[in-house]
């Protein structure tokens, strides 16, 4: 049987890391806590996109990427808008574009 070997040493993995958090801080927009599914111009926000940046803030918390009170900032502006909206269908900057699921065009 052969044996996988990992290509990655600690500190490529820790620059992953680093840059995997980045994409999150950077792509959220400030008042909606909607993250972009990816770096292409328009690109849509989708829940999961949503849940995987919800997910990074405590470890960016907790590796000191981000700061506590920043991390909850960011937290609260996304329930917010999801408590705000109900079931209309928002784009990336939270405004409403018609019925549909809590999610941006």
């Amino acid at each position: 049987m052969k044996t996988a070997h990992p290509s990655f040493d600690d500190q490529d993995l820790a620059k992953l890391e680093s840059d995997t958090f980045k994409y999150f801080f950077y792509e959220m927009h400030p008042s909606t806590g909607l993250t972009a599914d990816s770096t292409r111009e328009g690109s849509p926000s989708s829940i999961a996109v949503v849940g995987f940046a919800l997910t990074v803030y405590p470890i960016a918390v907790e590796r000191h990427y981000l700061s506590r009170a920043e991390a909850i900032k960011r937290t609260l502006a996304r329930l917010r808008l999801s408590a705000n909206c109900g079931s209309s269908r928002i784009n990336f900057t939270g405004e409403p574009t018609g019925n549909g699921p809590n999610m941006a065009d």
